[in-house]
């Protein structure tokens, strides 16, 4: 349940300061507490650890053998650690900054949104839920380079599209690649091969 918090917590966050109609004072609050309140969450990550050791949680098989996991272990404790305190201190910085925006409503939302995907990379427990939250960290980090909407804004999102696709891509055609020859997209300790003991050395 952690992990499921930790990651949805900012993108539901996002979507709420996108539906409500908040004043700007209450919409900077509101953001900051989200992102306040996720890194809360993932610095808690680690007295998780301590008491249940490295876990794998399956939330759903979306089509077998492939489903939706999470995976907390020491190395993603750290780095969802350091993830919400460089988030904590962008977004404080950025609330002067999205004043000159045109719509800072959906800056802000779509920071946290990408914030939550982010995390979602990170405490990714297989090749497949690491896709899904890659894609849907591209896309909204996305918005967030076009957001000027000039032309030189709409320039650079498509320079950015082209390479996000082709990132995508591969990461994708990877992902067959791993499955073809392990039959697993599973993280697991040693690596993939590892974890098959006919193709180890």
């Amino acid at each position: 349940m952690l992990p499921f918090l930790i990651i949805f917590i900012p993108i539901i966050g996002g979507l709420v300061v996108y539906i409500a109609n908040m004043s700007d004072r209450v919409r900077d609050g509101f953001v900051l507490a989200v992102t306040a309140l996720t890194g809360l969450l993932g610095l808690s990550l680690y007295s998780y650890l301590q008491d249940t050791g490295v876990v794998l949680l399956e939330y759903s098989k979306i089509l077998h053998p492939f489903g939706v996991s999470f995976r907390i272990d020491w190395l993603s404790a750290v780095l969802v650690a350091i993830a919400c305190s460089i988030w904590l201190l962008v977004t404080i910085y950025s609330f002067d900054y999205a004043k000159t925006m045109h719509n800072v409503k959906r800056y802000h939302t779509f920071t946290l949104i990408t914030f939550g995907a982010t995390l979602g990379t990170l405490l990714a427990g297989d090749l497949l839920t690491l896709f899904l939250f890659f894609e849907l960290m591209s896309f909204a980090s996305y918005v967030l380079v076009i957001q000027e909407g000039d032309a030189k804004a709409l320039r650079a999102g498509f320079l950015y599209l082209i390479m996000t696709i082709g990132g995508g891509l591969a990461l994708l055609f990877g992902i067959l690649g791993v499955y073809t020859i392990t039959g697993t997209v599973v993280f697991t300790a040693g690596g993939f091969l590892a974890s098959n003991s006919t193709l180890s050395l």
